[in-house]
């Protein structure tokens, strides 16, 4: 009973929980800030945007999985690598949503430069795919995405990031075509222990969504998250710990109608 109430529940949403077209809560950290990630920089910038791979200065790898509204059909993992160089910051992503009877899977190669001392520049290639199970097989398509981060003043990060700008076509059917996505937002400092991320996110056929989260450390090791968003309303809160090159994060996402999905992100820094 419970297998057919979660496919039941997979197809009647699948319109507002596929990831393909854009994926805000890929990690831990970004979970817990509500998916206002635009204008942060860390080794899961790959993924949310990819001029913010050029802070990260050591070979890193990450993994996460989030459980969305704890139906485990709807679970979606995700990895990612940045690889410093002289010639600028490469960066791989992956990810995977879904279970045998739908999947979407999607797999990026990213290459970001600092133009100035303050502008960064990045690029992905990528590559989707989404399979239905039995006889309905599958569907590759191919696109990318670009973005740009400034540092404005010792205070202030902006950050802009556009998602299939070509809007890689899906299907002949009806013209179904993957989303164009828009991102811009900013981060805030206000001393070295606290810090404020704003985002807006724009799907081409979807309403606008606002976003803003918190974060907080101390002792450089221990961090609490906050965040809300607009559209779909909902919260979030998160926890996180460093040690060393190792660090962890926790995280969970709340829909008002649809509940929790927590997520889980480790990382490690040579």
């Amino acid at each position: 009973m419970r297998t057919f109430i979660s496919k039941l529940l997979l197809l009647c949403m699948l319109p507002c929980i596929s990831y393909i077209p854009g994926i805000s809560q890929t990690d831990g950290r970004s979970a817990g800030l509500a998916g206002a990630t635009v204008a942060l920089q860390d080794a899961w910038s790959v993924h949310h945007n990819q001029a913010g791979m050029t802070a990260t200065e050591k070979l890193c790898f990450g993994a996460a999985y989030e459980n969305r509204f704890l139906v485990e059909e709807l679970g979606f993992k995700s990895f990612a690598v940045i690889i410093p160089a002289k010639p600028g910051t490469f960066g791989i992503s992956l990810s995977q949503f879904g279970y045998s009877i739908f999947r979407e899977s999607k797999v990026g190669i990213a290459y970001a430069k600092k133009l100035w001392s303050n502008i960064s520049l990045g690029i992905q290639l990528d590559y989707l795919n989404i399979s239905l199970g039995g006889e309905y097989g599958s569907k590759d398509v191919y696109t990318f995405e670009i973005g740009m981060q400034a540092e404005i003043s010792e205070k202030i990060r902006i950050g802009a990031h556009v998602f299939n700008p070509v809007r890689a076509r899906l299907s002949d059917f009806q013209d179904e075509r993957i989303e164009l996505i828009y991102q811009t937002g900013l981060v805030y400092s206000f001393s070295d222990e606290l810090i404020a991320s704003v985002e807006a996110e724009k799907y081409i056929d979807h309403p606008l969504n606002l976003k803003t989260g918190l974060e907080y450390n101390f002792k450089e090791k221990f961090y609490l998250r906050g965040g809300i968003a607009t559209k779909p309303a909902s919260w979030a809160m998160g926890f996180g710990m460093k040690l060393q090159n190792f660090s962890i994060n926790l995280a969970s996402l709340c829909h008002q109608v649809l509940g929790f999905s927590p997520t889980v992100s480790v990382q490690y820094a040579f």
